[in-house]
């Protein structure tokens, strides 16, 4: 839609106009590139192969979206790290540029909490309506230690990473949001910028309110809202 949310279908040179006035940003756990490092210690990047890398392909060399995607690899974490060293604001990826990037770098225990703990098993299961719902899910305190201090965190560096992004590309933003695993960045970023269009795409079925209940109140609430 339109930065006044009324609902259209736009041509593709609307969109390019669109696209033109604004900053376009990309949010997803998994990146549009994998970095390792070759037997000369030189960087080697290689672009994924995803539906949603392949959707946003078609404009990424016109329009040079900021992709912003948690390290998943070593080589990511160290390029992460020579970009701060260098003061690289957006790694660049491409000849020509085709994708900008920055890098979410959460410690390794958030990650796993907020990916294997909560995003998988935890709401993958429940949209899809895999819970046995007597028995399961079971909230322990582990599982509320890691969404707290797994889930909430990774989504507030996502929401950080993406705010600033949005101040080196310096037009107001389109913010894409990708999937469940970035439930809580919208109502973040909202916060910092609300004039920022955004658009949260979920890949997975959406469950009845029923089955949502199966979750404790403070954690819906915090997805929905956000």
């Amino acid at each position: 839609s339109l930065p006044d949310a009324t609902p259209t279908l736009l041509s593709t040179e609307e969109l390019s106009n669109v696209l033109a006035e604004h900053s376009l940003i990309i949010a997803s756990n998994r990146g549009p590139v994998t970095f390792t490092r070759d037997d000369e210690d030189e960087f080697i990047a290689r672009k994924g192969s995803g539906g949603v890398v392949t959707a946003v392909s078609a404009i990424a060399r016109t329009h040079q979206p900021i992709w912003i995607a948690a390290a998943m690899t070593e080589g990511d974490r160290e390029r992460a790290e020579v970009a701060a060293e260098r003061g690289e604001t957006l790694i660049e990826f491409g000849k020509p540029s085709e994708f900008r990037l920055r890098f979410v770098v959460p410690e390794p225990e958030a990650y796993f909490q907020y990916y294997n703990v909560i995003s998988n098993p935890l709401l993958w299961f429940l949209q899809h309506y895999l819970w046995d719902t007597p028995r399961s899910p079971d909230i322990t305190g582990e599982v509320w230690e890691a969404w707290r201090d797994g889930y909430v965190t990774v989504n507030r560096l996502f929401a950080e990473e993406i705010i600033a992004a949005a101040k080196v590309g310096k037009k107001p933003p389109i913010v894409m949001l990708q999937d469940y695993h970035l439930y809580l960045c919208g109502g973040l970023i909202r916060e910092a910028y609300p004039e920022a269009i955004l658009q949260h795409f979920i890949h997975i079925p959406w469950p009845d309110p029923d089955y949502w209940r199966l979750l404790p109140m403070e954690m819906r609430r915090s997805i929905c809202e956000g």
